[in-house]
């Protein structure tokens, strides 16, 4: 009897389990994907940077119909002051540049910002760095463009872009590396203000300490980002790059024929300029070779490109002392200078009066105690960098440590 019961209660308690195994499993699964999407909102929040641009666009689709768009990278944030530009054209004007933005990126943020604009003109900051980088960078200012109010870009973006990225990439919004750890604390310090989750242009300058960049900038408005002191750690220095016709990524020559035909379906003007650089790379680079191809490029394309690096010294006089830091992003008051000669061009008739023809009158023209001593901001950096060393070895009572080699000047121009 007891046996009989026994083995009725197990054929029981099997069914039971039979019945139930697959919702367990349905469970097992729904609990996994929700750990997982948990793990991804946390480390989104910690770790990706609060992003400048989410603001700058806010602004950009106001009320405010702005006729000049500038585009570009970092180097193009410091380029160009709207309220110069305006000022001196009379023009409605907005600096939507971003740093580590490859010529995809920008393609995607014209039509954005296109969308609640009509402008007349459209500037692109042209710098060769990012076109040696393919696509787009997921983590970074540029994963908005997913959530933007432009329902065609939107789906393009998603589409052709997010769908052929990496799987890890594609479903999470932050990067795993030294630096983004660094910045935890003043990201989620951004994060929980509520201003940041209204996207005014107020909360930049609070980003922008977030990410280190308040020391040596001010953000002045409408997206130009006004350097006001040197960037005298050696590892913001910048060691001389060849340029090289082989490292552009093709999908970039792509992406900038796209930029031309919308531009052109538009009836938008498009500007291309290269920033002025500092002495201390037109001294070990060969940026002839980087003025012909985009010379050559923008002429192919039917687009105006003007050579910065080129203008007549009565036009453009500097020092690597008018800069933030060797890589070229540039003091508040050079760019204002730059700013008005850009200007002139822009209204000018005759434009290539304003510059030379030959790059050997653009390094005669460069500041002769530069081409002979190589950079005052360059030696001023490991001066900084030698006293620092020396607090921290007197501070610690350890002997001294030997130099950390960096390019010489002289030797600068093989690597």
């Amino acid at each position: 009897m007891n046996k009989r019961h026994t083995e009725q209660n197990r054929r029981k308690e099997k069914q039971r389990k039979e019945r139930w195994e697959p919702q367990t499993r349905l469970g097992k699964a729904g609990c996994l994907i929700a750990v997982n999407i948990a793990w991804i909102l946390f480390f989104s929040f910690i770790l990706t940077q609060p992003s400048i641009l989410k603001a700058e666009l806010r602004e950009v689709q106001g009320k405010t119909n702005y006729d000049t768009i500038v585009v570009g990278d970092s180097h193009g944030e410091t380029a160009v002051d709207p309220a110069v530009l305006d000022k001196e054209l009379g023009t409605t004007s907005f600096n939507c540049s971003r740093r580590i933005m490859p010529v995809k990126d920008i393609y995607y943020l014209m039509r954005e910002v296109c969308y609640h604009n009509q402008p007349k003109t459209i500037l692109y900051e042209i710098d060769p760095t990012y076109w040696r980088i393919p696509g787009i960078s997921l983590g970074n200012d540029t994963s908005i463009f997913f959530a933007g109010s432009d329902p065609k870009n939107r789906l393009d973006y998603f589409f052709n872009e997010m769908l052929t990225q990496p799987f890890p990439n594609f479903i999470a919004d932050y990067r795993l590396a030294p630096r983004n750890a660094s910045q935890i604390l003043g990201t989620v310090y951004v994060r929980l203000r509520p201003s940041y989750w209204r996207h005014g242009e107020e909360t930049i300058p609070m980003i922008m300490k977030a990410l280190y960049l308040g020391a040596n900038y001010e953000y002045k408005g409408r997206g130009f980002r006004y350097g006001h002191s040197y960037s005298l750690h050696m590892d913001t220095l910048y060691k001389p790059v060849k340029f090289k016709v082989s490292k552009i990524v093709p999908e970039n020559i792509e992406y900038f024929h796209k930029m031309a035909e919308f531009c052109k379906s538009k009836g938008i003007r498009l500007v291309c300029f290269y920033s002025a650089l500092p002495p201390y790379r037109l001294l070990r680079e060969n940026e002839n070779a980087a003025n012909k191809y985009y010379t050559d490029l923008c002429k192919k394309e039917g687009v105006e490109f003007y050579d910065m690096n080129y203008l007549k010294k009565e036009y453009l006089d500097r020092t690597d002392m008018d800069y933030v830091d060797l890589d070229g992003h540039m003091m508040g008051r050079l760019g204002d200078r730059q700013t008005k000669v850009l200007a002139k061009i822009l209204s000018s008739d005759d434009p290539s009066s304003m510059f030379v023809d030959s790059y050997d009158v653009v390094l005669k023209d460069l500041p002769k105690d530069e081409a002979t001593s190589g950079s005052v901001l360059l030696k001023e950096a490991r001066r900084y960098e030698k006293k620092k060393r020396e607090e921290t070895e007197r501070a610690l009572d350890s002997p001294e440590v030997t130099e950390t080699s960096y390019a010489d000047p002289a030797e600068a121009d093989t690597l």
